[in-house]
């Protein structure tokens, strides 16, 4: 049972409809209209729009650049894949070795590439911050994925790497509670 009001879950999708969802879909645009996989994965591995990306800015410079050639190293194989399980599987077995990456690196790495490639996630990947927002759902799982059917209704209307974000959303407003106020006024100035 979730220890959220249907009230508050829904602020919180309205509010990642509206302040997260146009970034993430610009970010996917972006990938996608690269002109090859060899500079999508490039991208992906290293840089988003010429900034260093949320979880590789933890990682050393050279397990970044060690990762970004082993994956250009591997372009025949990620053209492959077919479905995004199967690239994300395929991109950890390639950086998860490097010392300095996890399992969240390989995760955004692979949805940056999925998106050049049109393979977008159909589950919702729970990670540190995403399970614990699954929590205050009352969602309690060990597994590495939830079905999108699991979460509630006003998730629902969310695609799957996007309700992940919106778990994520959660863990930072139970972890950081002077970010609530802002995040629930976001966008309404």
């Amino acid at each position: 049972m979730s220890v959220l009001s249907e009230a508050v879950m829904q602020s919180v999708v309205k509010n990642y409809v509206e302040n997260n969802r146009p970034k993430v879909k610009a970010e996917n645009a972006w990938y996608a209209s690269l002109p090859t996989l060899e500079s999508a994965v490039r991208a992906a591995a290293a840089t988003s729009d010429g900034k260093a990306s949320k979880s590789p800015r933890r990682s050393p410079a050279e397990s970044l650049k060690l990762a970004e050639e082993k994956l250009v190293g591997q372009l025949d194989q990620l053209q492959s894949y077919k479905t995004f399980d199967a690239l994300l599987e395929g991109i950890e077995r390639a950086v998860l070795p490097i010392p300095g990456l996890n399992d969240v690196y390989a995760y955004d790495t692979a949805r940056r590439i999925g998106a050049y490639l049109n393979i977008m996630p159909k589950h919702v990947y729970l990670f540190t911050s995403t399970r614990t927002g699954a929590k205050q759902l009352g969602i309690v799982s060990k597994k590495r994925l939830l079905l999108c059917t699991s979460l509630p209704a006003a998730f629902q209307e969310l695609e799957p790497y996007e309700a992940e974000d919106a778990l994520s959303n959660l863990k930072k407003l139970i972890t950081e509670p002077a970010a609530t106020s802002s995040y629930f006024t976001q966008g309404r100035e």
